[in-house]
């Protein structure tokens, strides 16, 4: 990201180094504790879902967040799941077991 930032900036893409210098203040100022995103998923219902990076686990925890992006709750799944619908109330998906056969599920959001 900076090296694109750098490059950018020496193309003339932005119109001062003072636009370039806030740009790269956004791109370095992020809180530590903010969770990297690997996926996101919209609900019909306008719940946005947003799966943290699960760093190997064999779990995966998404971030249920209201339409007006407040969090809802909590919804923890097998990251091998392939997720087909999702609402305020739960999850639609199916997953696979041993022998590679596909299993519907319904998991509900836990609140916190």
């Amino acid at each position: 990201m900076l090296t694109r930032s750098a490059k950018s900036y020496a193309r003339g893409i932005w119109s001062s180094e003072g636009v370039a210098r806030t740009e790269l203040r956004r791109v370095l100022l992020r809180p530590r504790l903010l969770p990297v995103i690997a996926d996101a998923l919209l609900g019909r219902d306008g719940t946005i879902w947003l799966r943290k990076e699960s760093g190997g686990s064999e779990e995966a925890e998404w971030l249920v967040l209201t339409p007006a992006g407040r969090q809802f709750g909590i919804v923890k799944l097998p990251a091998s799941t392939r997720i087909l619908d999702v609402s305020a109330t739960g999850a639609l998906g199916v997953t696979r077991d041993e022998d590679d056969l596909e299993h519907p599920f319904w998991m509900r959001v836990m609140l916190p």
